[in-house]
């Protein structure tokens, strides 16, 4: 069975899609703790830097490759300021729920 590359793109994109709508579902349904809206969060910076990668890729561009790499330095900078916050929480509260937000003044 021959794959076409139109085929290939819309599937790149579907299953793209559908990822980045499942995290933004996480942050949106988010109740538990903070760290699964840290790994939510994540999970959609990767997906709109792959999306940059594959459109780059796909139309000859060098943006792409270049915004993409914008977005791998922010979700670093967002990671590391985050679990700072999450070592921060748990110090003053024990846990890393959302009922330990209201002890954080500032």
């Amino acid at each position: 069975m021959v794959v076409s590359e139109y085929q290939i793109n819309s599937i790149t994109i579907v299953f793209s899609f559908t990822i980045f709508i499942s995290a933004l579902g996480g942050i949106v349904f988010n109740r538990s703790n903070l760290i699964n809206l840290l790994i939510y969060t994540e999970l959609g910076f990767f997906i709109a830097s792959f999306n940059f990668m594959f459109f780059s890729k796909a139309y000859f561009s060098v943006q792409g490759f270049i915004m993409s790499l914008y977005i791998i330095a922010l979700a670093a900078a967002e990671a590391s300021v985050g679990l700072g916050l999450l070592i921060n929480f748990y110090q003053i509260g024990q846990s890393l729920s959302f009922s330990n937000l209201k002890y954080s003044k500032g």
